[in-house]
C-alpha cells in the first residue's frame, strides 16, 4: 500500500534518479522529490532572474507545491486513502487534485474501479450510473452508506466549480456492482 500511496502523491523519480520513489523510505522520497522541485526551478527560472534581477521579481515566478495524504474512509472491508496535490508553477493559478485509492484491509490490494463495477453492460443494454455526459471515473472513494466519484478541476466542469464530488447511496448503486462483492 506504501508504494501505491508514494506514487500517487510524488509521482515517478525524473530519469536521472536512481532509485525509484516507491522503494524509498517515506521521509528520502519527500526529501528527493523537494530536491528535484528546486532543480527543475533554478533550470527553468535562473537565466531569466540574473536577467530581471531580484528586486523585480514577478509573481508568476514564485512556485509552490504541496502534498497532503490521508485516510479518508475506513469500512469493515475497505480502507480509501487520498492524497491532495496543489502545485503552481506560473501562469493564472495553481491546480490542486485529490487522488483516491481503495485497498482491501486483508490483501492490501488496490481496488480499481473494474473491482467494483460491472463492465458496463447488463447482457445486451447499456447500463448508466450518471448522466450521459459523465460516467463514472477511477477516482472514487467507498463509504459504508455508498461510494462517491471525484472530479477535479476540468474533468466535467470549469476550473472554477472547483473539486465536484457525486455520491452514489449504496442502494442505488448495488445493482451495478460486481456479483459477490461485499462493499456495504
Amino acid at each position: 500500500m506504501t508504494a501505491t500511496i508514494i506514487t500517487s502523491a510524488f509521482g515517478e523519480p525524473y530519469a536521472d534518479q536512481i532509485e525509484p520513489y516507491a522503494e524509498m523510505e517515506p521521509d528520502a522520497v519527500v526529501e528527493a522529490w523537494k530536491e528535484n522541485l528546486i532543480e527543475t526551478y533554478r533550470k527553468d527560472n535562473f537565466d531569466f532572474l540574473k536577467i530581471i534581477g531580484e528586486d523585480n521579481i514577478p509573481a508568476g515566478l514564485n512556485w509552490e507545491a504541496f502534498r497532503n495524504g490521508k485516510e479518508t474512509s475506513r469500512t469493515k472491508r475497505h480502507l480509501t486513502y487520498t492524497v491532495e496535490t496543489y502545485d503552481y508553477t506560473g501562469g493564472a493559478h495553481g491546480i490542486g487534485y485529490e487522488f483516491n485509492m481503495n485497498f482491501d484491509i486483508r490483501t492490501g490490494k488496490l481496488l480499481l474501479k473494474e473491482d467494483i463495477i460491472k463492465d458496463g453492460r447488463e447482457g445486451d443494454e447499456k447500463v448508466d450510473l450518471f448522466e450521459e455526459k459523465i460516467s463514472p471515473n477511477s477516482n472514487f472513494s467507498l463509504l459504508e452508506d455508498g461510494i462517491s466519484f471525484t472530479f477535479n478541476r476540468y474533468d466535467i466542469a470549469a476550473y472554477a466549480y472547483g473539486i465536484i464530488d457525486i455520491f452514489i447511496p449504496a442502494e442505488e448503486i448495488r445493482p451495478y456492482t460486481n456479483p459477490g462483492l461485499k462493499l456495504f
